[in-house]
């Protein structure tokens, strides 16, 4: 067996000043026109009364009940579940008003987009895995998944945050590239930003445990769709580096001959 491709990426966590206005002033007009296709949508759903009774109030109210202490022993539990069951069913006009307001061109859907829109710049620690355009092209998890899948022009985005031996080799069986970058793609994002708040709030158990169960999901989709004729040894892995006390992604895979 010998070495096909070793990488290795870090996570370089952006400072919330790092996200550039283009990425910022996207999100926020894609947002806001969202409205209107919001709007049509409830209302094309729930159409009438009859509609959020079927849809919405009786399901509540079946749900709610399953919820109730039967032993409840300070009030009927049967009268706590007709109570609530008789108020949502004729919450109709609360519920149509609030939802109209709430999604004119003044209401609060807009309104606290305006008020809330900082809280965007939450979203470096998303483009510190996948990449800050136009500053970076690519991050440490989509580099990881480009050299499994033979894509050489990463070459041309290897940073210092990377190191690699070998050539970037598509190790997957044929046609199946596509369906593992992004089957692994949201699993690795949301390990690597979940991981990244454990240790930010100082918590190693928990920055394992998130590392495990995504490594865990990852390897299934490996193992099912890489080519164990010709490969083996083939990983993506996060990983934590305790030295410098930054998460990364490893993908690795050796040739059976």
């Amino acid at each position: 067996m010998a070495e096909v491709f070793d990488y290795v990426g870090k996570v370089e966590v952006l400072d919330p000043t790092a996200v550039s206005a283009d990425v910022f002033n996207e999100w926020l007009e894609t947002l806001k026109a969202e409205r209107s296709r919001i709007l049509t949508a409830i209302t094309t759903r729930i159409s009438d009364e009859n509609a959020f009774k079927k849809k919405l109030a009786e399901p509540s109210a079946d749900g709610f009940a399953e919820f109730v202490n039967p032993n409840y022993a300070l009030k009927d539990p049967s009268f706590i579940k007709l109570k609530q069951r008789i108020k949502i069913l004729r919450a109709y006009p609360d519920y149509i008003n609030a939802v109209q307001n709430a999604f004119s061109e003044s209401g609060a859907f807009l309104t606290n987009i305006d008020l809330k829109k900082d809280k965007f710049r939450t979203v470096r620690y998303t483009l510190s895995v996948l990449g800050n355009p136009p500053a970076t092209r690519w991050g440490p998890l989509p580099k990881a998944i480009l050299f499994m899948t033979g894509d050489k022009k990463v070459l041309q985005y290897i940073t210092s945050a990377d190191s690699y031996t070998g050539t970037p080799t598509n190790v997957m069986k044929a046609g199946y590239q596509r369906y593992f970058r992004n089957s692994v793609m949201p699993i690795g994002v949301q390990g690597a930003v979940l991981a990244q708040y454990a240790i930010e709030i100082g918590d190693a158990t928990l920055r394992d445990n998130v590392i495990t169960k995504t490594n865990d999901l990852i390897a299934g989709i490996v193992n099912a769709l890489y080519n164990s004729t010709d490969y083996t040894n083939v990983y993506l892995k996060l990983e934590y580096d305790t030295v410098e006390g930054k998460l990364r992604f490893h993908s690795h895979a050796e040739s059976v001959a």
